[in-house]
């Protein structure tokens, strides 16, 4: 599946079948496609007003989070490119 058209959560759960083993392959493309996802929505989480926009690791997940536009805590940004929160 190309990553470009993938959710970032869908991203996770094919690097988490290679992690444990559930998919045979070289995961390391997955992850650099999952750094640039992430680097990708932050740029455009910042464009679109988020303020504090920093990469937190959750669940053994790296994700990003920050403030809202119109928030004053911190959650976590919606993968941009394809509206998953």
């Amino acid at each position: 599946m190309p990553e470009e058209n993938s959710t970032l959560d869908a991203m996770y759960e094919r690097y988490d079948a290679f992690a444990e083993g559930r998919r045979p392959g070289d995961s390391r493309p997955l992850y650099a496609a999952i750094l640039a996802r992430l680097a990708e929505n932050g740029h455009l989480a910042e464009a679109r007003g988020w303020r504090d926009v920093a990469l937190e690791r959750l669940r053994g997940h790296l994700q990003l989070t920050g403030v809202a536009p119109d928030a004053t805590t911190r959650t976590r940004v919606p993968d941009i490119r394809t509206g998953e929160l």
